[in-house]
């Protein structure tokens, strides 16, 4: 039981970290702020661009691969760069793919000269390698990088577990909404999809704002040794009170005996 509750107290100090609520607002309001449609995006491609399932699968398969790639990447030459100016790369390219789909939304890859299927594994590919190296890793090597001694796994699942929170339950619900509300997109009835591509790349700007809440790694050195700091000051602090106290038990005795 001693242990339980040890375990308990600090695990809730270390949510009152700064870099560590810092991520949770972040998460919380990334998830507001950019609505997901993948769903209408499924049926876009289904639909109207009328690619198969059996294709759909493929390209989620190439996905994944892209993915492996992007963690090679990332392990050979990206594990030194700071982990704000890694998530701002991967906003500004999330603005570009948010505008590409846009576009593919609009046809306008048709216009350009270039085949729907190219369009496709074109993006699928690069955008997947390339969200893999500067958000996925980046973010979880920061979650290894500030869990406390002791409660690592409890803090790195809560932060992942946040994390993926706001991208499978708070993005898709706030897209839902606003389809629901505003637009009114469905299965049977795409017309309103490019609205719904507008938005995300509205979104995708605005996001740009919650970059502060990605700590750098000078604002961790810099907490972190002021926490330090603090628990000296503190340490010196009861050690002056101790002192004090001896002297004036010292005194009063003293006193008695005289």
């Amino acid at each position: 039981m001693y242990n339980l509750k040890k375990n308990c107290v600090a695990i809730g100090r270390a949510l009152t970290l700064r870099e560590i609520y810092f991520l949770v607002i972040f998460f919380v309001a990334q998830g507001i702020i950019c609505p997901s449609f993948e769903e209408f995006s499924y049926f876009f491609l289904l639909n109207v661009i009328k690619i198969s399932k059996f294709v759909f699968a493929l390209l989620v398969l190439l996905g994944q691969i892209c993915h492996i790639i992007g963690a090679l990447i990332y392990k050979a030459w990206c594990r030194n760069i700071d982990t704000r100016w890694m998530i701002f790369f991967a906003m500004l390219v999330g603005i570009l793919g948010a505008f590409l789909n846009f576009a593919f939304s609009k046809r306008w890859n048709l216009d350009w000269g270039i085949p729907d299927m190219v369009f496709l594994i074109f993006t699928d590919t690069v955008f997947s390698t390339v969200s893999t190296i500067l958000y996925s890793l980046p973010i979880l090597a920061l979650f290894a990088k500030i869990t406390p001694k002791r409660i690592e796994g409890t803090i790195f699942a809560f932060l992942t577990g946040t994390m993926n929170f706001s991208r499978s339950i708070i993005s898709p619900n706030m897209g839902t909404f606003i389809n629901h509300e505003f637009v009114g997109v469905n299965k049977k009835d795409l017309s309103g999809y490019s609205t719904l591509t507008l938005i995300s790349l509205i979104s995708s700007i605005l996001v740009l704002a919650l970059l502060p809440l990605v700590p750098t790694r000078k604002q961790l050195r810099e907490w972190k040794e002021a926490r330090k700091q603090s628990i000296e000051d503190k340490k010196e602090g009861r050690k002056a009170e101790r002192a004090r106290k001896e002297e004036e038990e010292k005194a009063l005795l003293e006193k008695k005996e005289g």
